[in-house]
C-alpha cells in the first residue's frame, strides 16, 4: 500500500491508498496514529484506477512525499516520482449532492455544515480540515488554529478562492474583496470597485468560486471610483448570473461619502435581478436614484431604502409589493432637488396596512411631508400592529408633533418612537417624550418653514 507523508512545521500527516479491482481504501491521519479509513467502490476497474491516480497526483502536488509501502498490483509503479501529472491545488471540491441539498434547505443549520465537513475530511479534501479548524475557532479564539486556517487557505487558494483577487498591499478605502468564513465555506462577502478591479468582474469571480456555493450575505460596495457611481453594468451581470441560491441578506449598495455622494449614485434598474430574488430575507438599497419594478419577495422580512430621491413610482412599487412575511419596512423619501416626488396620498396604502399583516417596524424617514404623515398616523390601521415607528431625519415640526400628541393613546403601545433629526423645539421634545417608553428625539435642527429640508440628500 503506497504511503505518503507531509510535514510542514504546522502538521505531520500521512495518507495511504490501496487499490483492489473496482474499489480502493484510503487511510489518513496524524503520523504516529492509526488514522481513519474509508472505502469507495466504482462501476469499473478503469474508473477506480483513474480516480486512484488522480488522488495520488493531488497529494504529490500538495507536497506529500512517498515513504514506501507495498505497491498494489499494477499500481506499484505509481510512486512519488512517477505519479500522474497535474500537481497543485485540487481542480474542485469533492461533491455530495445530498449533503448540499440539506444545507440549501436550511442555510442557517450549523450542524449541516459540520456533517458535510466530516464527509469532506473522509474524502481527503482539504476543505474538510479547513472546516474543522473554523468550527473549532467559532467556539473560541486560538492563535495556533488561526495560523492553521491562514495556512490552509493559502496552500489551497486556487481551489478555495479561484480567481478572486489576493490583495496584500494597502489600498484606499479597503480591499476589493472582504470575506467571512463558516465551516469551510464563505458565509459573507463584500465586493467593491477599486483601481484595477471592476465590480461586475468581481461578482463573476465570486460566483465562480466554489467556496461561495452557500453564500448567505452579500454586500456590493461602490461601483465606480471615478465620476458617477453607476450600477448599470453590475445590474446586467447579476441578471445574467443570478444570485447565490442560499443568499439571505443583500446590501446594494454600501459606500462612504468619500467614495461617492448618495445623489451621484445611480442604482439603475434593480428590478432586472430582483425578479430572481425570491429567497431573500433582507434587502437594503442605497443610492440617489433607482427603478424597482414589481416586487414579489415571498420570504422577505426586511426591506430598507436609503435615498434622497425616492419617487412616486418607487412608492407605488412598494405599495403593490407582495411580501407576506415582511416585518420591517424602512423608506427614505428625500427632496425634489434630488428627484424625490410623491406625498402622503402615495404613502396612504402603507398607513392602511395593505398586504402588511406581518409588519412590526415601520420607518417613514427623511420626509418633507412629515407633518402630513403625523396628522394621519394616529388613526392609521397599521399603527396598531407596530412595535417600532421611525419618523427621523425629516421636517417634522411642532405642528406635526402636536398632531401626534392629539392621538397620544394610539402610540402608547410602541416600544420605540424615533423623532430624531427633525425640527422640534425644546419644549416639544419634552412633551413627546411621554408618547411611549422609548422616544428618541436627539439632534433637532432649527429653521423656518421655508428653510426646512430632509436630512439625507447629497
Amino acid at each position: 500500500m503506497p504511503r505518503y507523508e507531509l510535514s510542514d512545521g504546522s502538521s505531520n500527516k500521512f495518507w495511504e491508498i490501496a487499490l483492489e479491482g473496482k474499489a480502493f481504501t484510503t487511510t489518513w491521519g496524524r503520523i504516529g496514529t492509526a488514522g481513519q479509513s474509508k472505502s469507495k467502490t466504482f462501476g469499473s476497474e478503469a474508473e477506480a484506477k483513474k480516480e486512484y491516480e488522480k488522488l495520488i497526483a493531488e497529494k504529490v502536488g500538495k507536497g506529500y512525499i512517498e515513504k514506501g509501502g507495498q505497491a498494489d498490483g499494477e499500481q506499484g509503479e505509481q510512486g512519488g516520482q512517477d505519479a500522474p501529472a497535474g500537481g497543485g491545488a485540487r481542480a474542485g471540491t469533492a461533491r455530495n449532492p445530498e449533503l448540499e441539498q440539506a444545507i440549501l434547505a436550511d442555510p442557517d443549520d450549523e450542524a449541516a455544515y459540520e456533517v458535510y465537513a466530516d464527509w469532506l475530511q473522509g474524502e481527503g479534501d482539504p476543505r474538510g480540515e479547513l472546516a474543522a479548524v473554523q468550527v473549532a475557532l467559532a467556539r473560541g479564539e486560538n492563535a495556533k488554529l488561526r495560523a492553521r486556517e491562514r495556512a490552509l487557505i493559502e496552500e489551497n487558494r486556487q481551489q478555495l478562492l479561484g480567481n478572486l483577487p489576493d490583495v496584500v498591499e494597502p489600498i484606499d478605502f479597503g480591499p476589493p474583496v472582504e470575506l467571512k468564513w463558516q465551516a469551510g465555506w464563505l458565509r459573507s462577502a463584500r465586493i467593491a470597485a477599486r483601481e484595477g478591479y471592476a465590480l461586475p468582474d468581481l461578482y463573476r469571480s465570486l460566483l465562480a468560486c466554489e467556496s461561495a456555493r452557500f453564500l448567505r450575505e452579500l454586500t456590493f460596495g461602490v461601483a465606480e471610483i471615478y465620476g458617477e457611481n453607476s450600477y448599470h453594468d453590475t445590474n446586467a451581470v447579476i441578471a445574467e448570473l443570478g444570485l447565490p441560491p442560499a443568499l439571505r441578506k443583500l446590501d446594494f449598495a454600501d459606500f462612504t461619502y468619500e467614495e461617492s455622494m448618495i445623489s451621484s449614485s445611480d442604482l439603475g434598474d434593480v428590478g432586472v435581478w430582483l425578479r430572481g430574488a425570491s429567497g431573500l430575507r433582507e434587502l437594503e438599497l442605497e443610492g440617489g436614484s433607482m427603478r424597482l419594478g414589481p416586487l414579489d419577495l415571498p420570504e422577505l422580512r426586511l426591506f430598507s431604502v436609503v435615498t434622497g430621491g425616492f419617487t412616486a413610482e418607487n412608492i407605488r412599487d412598494v405599495v403593490q409589493a407582495r411580501w407576506p412575511k415582511l416585518e420591517t419596512l424602512s423608506l427614505y423619501f428625500g427632496n425634489d432637488n434630488y428627484g424625490a416626488s410623491g406625498g402622503v396620498k402615495d404613502v396612504r396604502p402603507i398607513l392602511e396596512g395593505r398586504s402588511l399583516s406581518a409588519l412590526r417596524e415601520l420607518g417613514l424617514c427623511n420626509s418633507e411631508f412629515a407633518d402630513g404623515l403625523a396628522g394621519e398616523l394616529g388613526k392609521s390601521p397599521v399603527l396598531r400592529q407596530l412595535r417600532v415607528l421611525d419618523l427621523s431625519r425629516g421636517t417634522l415640526s411642532d405642528e406635526g408633533a402636536r398632531a401626534l400628541l392629539a392621538s397620544a393613546p394610539a402610540f402608547a403601545h410602541l416600544e420605540r418612537l424615533d423623532l430624531s433629526d427633525n425640527f422640534l423645539g425644546d419644549e416639544m421634545v419634552k412633551a413627546v417624550a411621554k408618547l411611549c417608553p422609548d422616544v428618541r428625539a436627539r439632534d433637532q435642527r432649527e429653521g423656518d418653514e421655508e428653510d426646512r429640508y430632509a436630512s439625507v440628500g447629497e
